[in-house]
């Protein structure tokens, strides 16, 4: 079970099967342990968005995982990166220290003392050599489509996020537990586990009309 801890607020996100293809995951939005999405407000009208746990959301994402490269790469370069599942049920972009763009504070900061100024300069200095520390902070920011919710009917690019910021040891922490899940899920499901490029590998957003004379027989062939 890999949950993503910030103080009050969790995120679980877990692997549940593979279907036709499909990595189907859950995830949970907690504060002190209590979800924040309930089920009562949560899509349940068919038989594969109703089998899932009371209070997760369901999302999916075609053949392989790409959140777990996608959180390597940026522990690795400190680079904003992002990952949103082919049904955009499920976003997850994260920020490091420095580079999140919301609630940037107006005040500056202030260092008082000559040995915390140093501490502070001999930091940045590290930091813009390349170094990395276990307590570099980054801000996870994840993204649940509308279409998780009663009466939604379609995706709609509106919907609800969560906010955690948390230490590279936790975020590290977090990615193993995932991968050891993904790894395992992977192993019951008789699949290879994907190894994804050095360069980040954004999902191609098709669009199908099902009653069209050329609607493809084989899906497979619109992601080669």
């Amino acid at each position: 079970m890999a949950i993503l801890k910030s103080r009050i607020m969790e995120l679980e996100l877990c692997y549940i099967g593979y279907t036709h293809d499909w990595v189907e995951y859950e995830c949970s939005f907690r504060v002190n342990g209590e979800p924040i999405v309930r089920d009562e407000i949560l899509f349940r009208d068919n038989e594969s968005w109703g089998r899932q746990r009371r209070n997760y959301c369901k999302a999916q994402d075609y053949q392989y995982d790409h959140f777990i490269p996608m959180f390597r790469r940026v522990l690795r370069t400190e680079e904003v990166d992002y990952h949103i599942t082919m049904d955009p049920d499920l976003g997850i972009q994260v920020f490091p220290e420095g580079t999140f763009p919301i609630f940037r504070p107006n005040a500056k900061k202030i260092i008082r003392g000559e040995k915390l100024q140093r501490e502070h300069d001999e930091r940045k200095r590290r930091k813009d050599a390349g170094e990395q520390f276990p307590d570099d902070t980054f801000a996870v920011i994840v993204f649940i489509d509308a279409f998780a919710f009663n009466g939604a009917g379609r995706y709609h690019r509106s919907g609800i996020w969560e906010n955690l910021f948390v230490s590279r040891t936790t975020l590290e922490r977090f990615v193993d537990e995932l991968e050891e899940e993904y790894l395992q899920m992977c192993k019951e499901n008789g699949i290879e586990p994907f190894t994804e490029p050095e360069e980040p590998q954004h999902p191609t957003v098709v669009h199908i009309d099902p009653e069209a004379d050329d609607y493809p027989e084989n899906l497979d062939n619109l992601f080669d």
